[in-house]
C-alpha cells in the first residue's frame, strides 16, 4: 500500500465520522476502495483509539 493510499484513507475515514458522529461508525485505515466496516463495538480497538486521538487533534 503507497503513502498515498494510507493518507487519502485516513482523511476519508475522519470525515465519514464527523460527517456521521463521533463514534458511530468508524472505518479502517485501508485505502477508499477497501473500506472494512468496525462496529462501534470496536470502541476498545487501538484503532478507535488511534483516530480518536486525531480527532481530538483536529478539533
Amino acid at each position: 500500500m503507497s503513502n498515498r493510499d494510507d493518507i487519502l484513507g485516513e482523511l476519508w475515514t475522519i470525515n465519514h465520522i464527523k460527517s456521521k458522529g463521533f463514534g458511530l461508525f468508524i472505518l479502517s485505515q485501508r485505502t477508499i476502495t477497501g473500506n472494512v466496516w468496525v462496529n462501534e463495538t470496536a470502541r476498545e480497538d487501538s484503532l478507535y483509539r488511534e483516530i480518536s486521538k486525531k480527532l481530538f487533534r483536529l478539533f
